[in-house]
């Protein structure tokens, strides 16, 4: 290229820089995607098919533009259309527009997603979900017009809840991966029992299985991970404890009632003030007995999160780490 013609062209785009305020880049801003389209495609028809215009309409826009820049932006050909000199130029800008303007447009709607939204986490039955409550807490303080949703939801559903988008993420114990999940967090954890302080059961803060054959017992729901795990270590070793009750949420349970019971649960974080019920201490079921297990933070694997529904996710995931 020559020195006049890079002469020529600073000055096409010195005056366009010019002429283009803010106004005028706004205006033109579904043209520069016509511009794009119409590079793409080769031809102006070819566009026209591809954007659902008619073909004369997206000439007379372009020529719009041309009038406004003063410059011919497309050379017209025998067959399809080329970028002029000037016109090669003002591609360059123009998508240099338009990638600022997506740019523009995701940040803008990042900030709208963190403060205005709804976020909904998935929880398997058998997490106790006691310490979520601070969390949520000091969420809800910074974004009071986020939505949190906490929804229990079974192993035969995880899959379905994920991939349908009714849950953004999932918190569950021992889930069964597919394809489609994915997992962002993992944290090994203990089998624990809730158990008044008067009672006289384990040591070192830890129980074996055998002591709680004759207790009462208040667990997870049924088809639990936790209950599968739990039900299939006493029938191996031939014990048979006494199920008072299957519940979601057994703190609240074993707060209420005057008998004395035995609560078994999945207790992510269980030194937390406030996760246990008053009057009661925290025990661990032996390794050697029932083993460990893992918690997961979940995610469908094509899914990118919203702003405010990863936000929390980062909240949840430190203080699981913690």
């Amino acid at each position: 290229m020559s020195v006049a013609v890079c002469r020529k062209e600073v000055r096409l785009m010195l005056r366009f820089l010019h002429q283009c305020g803010e106004t005028l880049i706004m205006r033109h801003l579904q043209t520069f995607k016509y511009v794009r389209a119409i590079v793409e495609a080769g031809s102006i028809r070819g566009a026209a098919e591809t954007l659902a215009i008619s073909p004369s309409a997206l000439n007379r826009n372009i020529q719009a533009l041309e009038l406004d820049l003063g410059i011919s932006v497309f050379d017209r050909l025998s067959r399809g259309v080329a970028l002029s000199v000037e016109g090669e130029l003002f591609y360059r800008f123009a998508l240099e527009q338009l990638t600022s303007y997506d740019r523009m447009n995701s940040q803008i709607e990042a900030v709208k997603g963190l403060h205005i939204g709804k976020v909904t986490i998935g929880v398997s039955a058998d997490i106790h979900t006691g310490f979520l409550v601070p969390l949520i807490t000091e969420f809800k303080q910074e974004f009071p017009q986020v939505e949190l949703s906490i929804q229990l939801v079974s192993q035969s559903d995880l899959e379905d809840q994920l991939v349908n988008g009714n849950i953004d993420f999932a918190l569950f114990y021992q889930p069964q991966l597919s394809r489609n999940i994915k997992i962002n967090f993992s944290k090994q954890v203990d089998i624990c029992l809730m158990v008044p302080n008067g009672a006289k059961l384990g040591q070192d803060r830890t129980a074996r299985l055998h002591h709680l054959e004759g207790l009462n017992l208040v667990t997870p729901p049924a088809h639990t991970e936790l209950m599968a795990k739990f039900e299939g270590a006493c029938e191996r070793q031939d014990i048979e404890p006494t199920l008072y009750l299957s519940c979601p949420d057994q703190t609240q349970y074993l707060q209420q009632t005057p008998i004395a019971l035995i609560g078994l649960a999945i207790l992510p974080n269980p030194n937390q003030i406030g996760v246990v019920p008053v009057g009661y201490k925290i025990l661990k079921l032996h390794e050697n007995d029932v083993g460990s297990g893992y918690i997961n933070v979940v995610i469908e694997r094509k899914r990118h999160l919203s702003f405010a529904a990863s936000k929390f996710h980062e909240r949840l995931t430190y203080n699981l780490d913690q």
